[in-house]
């Protein structure tokens, strides 16, 4: 409809007479209008060579990755645990989910409605034309809603990142070797329990998770795109409703951690 009005609004002025290389026009107006309503902005410190330094990350897009596993063959085992819970698997693996922006925090506090959601570990990539940056984060879900539908449960919870991020190109040499892993406590004053924990070389690398999201987008640019990479089994057999979350990325290598905690608040719709 804006689309139509333009065109009209435009015609009867006599701006442009060729009407089709005016719809051109103000499609491309409108994408770009698009663009930059949506577009958001982090401050993230980038760790690379001994130094930090300061960049502002643009984005428009976040995308969270689910059953990304190397082993399908456990990923399928999986699925069929949830299926046996009640909650819904995929036909096809692995899966991707489209979120709106303003779910990405970079924040120690984080506040959901109801008691059960839980946090996930996952290794994060933010990327900048031709540069790619690595961190962790968790991508949080209502597990109560994952029942009816994995895509509000986890559009209804906001996606956590680290403030200080890597360089791919640092660490891509060793990249199976990198060591992932999160621990939740169930109260504040607790100790921390390990909740997950395993090596990089069971997700999907980098590479090929871009290359299968471009091909179901049908797309080649991932320029200003946020990528949550899916997670890892848990060591308990099921989720843990805690109040604090923590997650971690070792680099056992270049002897460096990369680290994203925060607290966990519940906010009753009703009372």
């Amino acid at each position: 409809m804006l689309v139509d009005l333009l065109m009209s609004i435009m015609v009867r002025l006599k701006v442009i007479k060729d009407v089709y290389y005016l719809k051109s026009i103000i499609l491309i107006l409108c994408q770009r209008i698009i663009e930059m309503t949506f577009k958001r902005e982090l401050e993230l410190l980038v760790d690379s060579n001994g130094e930090i330094n300061q960049i502002n990350f643009l984005f428009n897009k976040i995308i969270n990755g689910g059953f990304t596993g190397r082993d399908q063959v456990a990923v399928q085992a999986h699925i069929q645990e949830l299926a046996e819970e009640g909650i819904p698997g995929p036909e096809v693996t692995p899966v991707f989910f489209s979120l709106t922006c303003n779910t990405l925090v970079c924040k120690d506090l984080i506040q959901v409605n109801g008691p059960k959601t839980s946090g996930e570990v996952e290794y994060v990539m933010c990327l900048k034309g031709d540069k790619t940056y690595i961190g962790i984060g968790s991508d949080h879900s209502d597990r109560a809603l994952e029942q009816s539908s994995m895509g509000k449960a986890k559009e209804i919870c906001p996606n956590i990142i680290s403030e200080t991020v890597w360089d791919y190109d640092d660490i891509k040499d060793h990249w199976n070797e990198l060591e992932i892993s999160s621990v939740v406590k169930n109260k504040m004053g607790d100790e921390y329990t390990l909740y997950q924990k395993d090596t990089l070389a069971s997700i999907m690398h980098p590479d090929e998770l871009k290359s299968v999201i471009m091909e179901k987008l049908k797309n080649p640019d991932l320029d200003k795109t946020i990528i949550y990479s899916g997670t890892i089994p848990v060591v308990a057999n099921s989720p843990i409703y805690g109040e604090l979350f923590g997650c971690k990325l070792y680099d056992p290598i270049l002897d460096k951690t990369l680290r994203c905690e925060y607290e966990i608040q519940s906010v009753h719709s009703i009372f």
